[in-house]
């Protein structure tokens, strides 16, 4: 499996099972993890961005480029942090939303950085269970 993280912090501190690859794919940089998706086609790719407009244009475009299904990580902690959520500098738009905590953030206009990732012990218990049992929270199509 391989997991694209949009920023540092959560990359720092996600912890992985064995044979999973992160890769660092800051922002709209993601040129380089493009290629690596490409060139390993039969691996399963998840990605773990802000929870924001941004966020998920961006795994939609990688996910086009690399003609994958968008699977886009939302952890089940999250509804923890909604009450720090930030208002949106660009709306959203014709979202793809089937996640309820996404939903809300819509619906407020707001969104939450992926840094809340980190502020939580419960990261790293979820994000164990997530990968080793290959089952995802909810995904964006």
């Amino acid at each position: 499996m391989i997991l694209t993280v949009e920023n540092i912090g959560a990359l720092v501190d996600i912890t992985l099972p064995r044979r999973t690859m992160v890769l660092y794919s800051q922002g709209t940089a993601y040129q380089a993890a493009v290629q690596l998706l490409k060139a390993a086609p039969e691996a399963q790719w998840v990605h773990f961005g802000d929870l924001d407009p941004a966020g998920v244009t961006i795994a939609k475009r990688m996910a086009r480029l690399t003609d994958r299904p968008l699977r886009f990580y939302v952890p089940t902690f999250a509804w923890e942090y909604l009450r720090r959520k930030l208002p949106v500098r660009r709306a959203w738009r014709n979202c793809p939303v089937v996640h309820p905590l996404i939903e809300k953030l819509v619906a407020a206009n707001a969104w939450l950085e992926q840094g809340f990732s980190c502020w939580t012990a419960g990261f790293w218990a979820i994000s164990r269970r997530f990968f080793s049992q290959a089952r995802f929270t909810r995904f964006l199509d």
